[in-house]
């Protein structure tokens, strides 16, 4: 497995560990929020690809976009859970 992808997996998941600490109460929430991290998270990587968009890299990882579109995932399952 490629280093980003690693690096992906990981921070995505940080990231859904923390939203869940933040808002989330069961563990079936945490797993779908882990879900919903780690796609976010590759999607915002597909999109800074695809857009040539380099604000912040670490090799090939774009930081800044896949973190955005992660959190931004995150609330929007947050929000569709409400419903």
């Amino acid at each position: 497995m490629a280093p980003a992808a690693v690096l992906s997996l990981i921070i995505g998941s940080i990231y859904s560990a923390m939203f869940h600490l933040l808002y989330g109460k069961t563990i079936k929430e945490l797993v779908i929020f882990i879900i919903a991290g780690i796609v976010g998270f590759w999607l915002g990587q597909v999109i800074a690809v695809v857009f040539d968009w380099q604000f912040f890299s670490i090799g090939t990882l774009h930081i800044i976009e896949a973190t955005a579109v992660c959190w931004l995932s995150l609330y929007l399952m947050r929000w569709m859970r409400k419903q």
